[in-house]
């Protein structure tokens, strides 16, 4: 089973799409609804989560979950849902491609890649594969046990939807910043920090490139952050306790971080944007608005 690419689009006619983002802390909806060839935001809300109910991005409390989740979106007539995996289940690797390697051929070698780094059979996998811009051929590759994303695909069956896309909630975010977020500041860059898990994205001709991912001691990885910024633009996405102690360290340092701002793309979402520093809402937007161009 291969995770959903961002290459599907979405068709015309009059629908909704949600994007749901789970995090150890909170539920996070967003519904755009189409007319036409027209998008409009429909319904945006977030939910805090019980302690102990999701840690580490591993559900532990399955039935108090759904009963949640069920009682929060009774009534919406939403259908097809895109979801977002935490980071803190997925592995994500940045790989280069040996010039060997043919275009048919492509997918056959991200199978094995996957199988290896993860050492167990491609068949108890799900993975997804994305083009790293730049000269050198490299892939950034995503990889998650099945029976994670069987649990996830769960959570989407309970709530009567069909789950057309699924991603990892760090890269359904990128692809939204990376799309709809103009005028970086040249040099920026950006953190996007789960629960024990920080992703580093640095600015490169307006648009954002995958750097590194580290998960580890926190002190480590504040001083990684610290050494990667070294005094340009930083802009911190995360509402976990490693998120603000990252923003306190940057502060105490003398780099202060900013908050992604929308670009003019995004005016028409524009009355959905009350908290840009939640991850769960560019991670919503970018499920939710996948193959969109609004």
């Amino acid at each position: 089973m291969r995770m959903a690419s961002w290459n599907q689009s979405v068709g015309s006619g009059e629908r909704s799409l949600a994007g749901l983002d789970i995090s150890d802390t909170h539920a996070h909806w967003l519904v755009l609804g189409r007319r036409g060839s027209a998008w409009q935001v429909q319904q945006h809300q977030q939910w805090p989560l019980r302690p102990g109910w999701v840690e580490n991005g591993q559900v532990l409390e399955y039935p108090d979950l759904v009963d949640a989740l069920q009682q929060w979106l009774a009534g919406n007539r939403v259908r097809e849902l895109a979801m977002a995996l935490p980071p803190e289940v997925c592995a994500s690797f940045v790989i280069q491609a040996p010039g060997r390697v043919l275009r048919w051929g492509r997918r056959r070698w991200l199978a094995a890649c996957a199988a290896d780094l993860m050492r167990r059979p491609a068949s108890e996998l799900s993975w997804s594969a994305y083009e790293l811009p730049g000269p050198a051929s490299g892939w950034r590759l995503m990889v998650v046990g099945l029976d994670q994303v069987q649990d996830w695909l769960g959570l989407a069956e309970a709530l009567a939807c069909d789950c057309l896309h699924l991603d990892e909630a760090h890269q359904a975010a990128w692809r939204a910043l990376d799309r709809w977020h103009e005028g970086l500041p040249p040099g920026a860059w950006l953190f996007q920090v789960g629960s024990s898990c920080i992703q580093a994205l640095y600015e490169q001709g307006q648009r954002w490139h995958w750097a590194w991912r580290d998960q580890g001691q926190a002190q480590d990885l504040m001083d990684r952050c610290l050494a990667s910024a070294a005094g340009a633009s930083v802009f911190v996405l995360g509402q976990s306790p490693l998120a603000q102690a990252l923003q306190q360290a940057l502060a105490a340092a003398g780099m202060g971080p900013l908050q992604p701002e929308p670009g003019d793309r995004l005016q028409w979402a524009s009355d959905v944007f009350l908290d840009r520093r939640s991850p769960a809402y560019w991670a919503a937007l970018g499920l939710a608005g996948q193959g969109l161009s609004p």
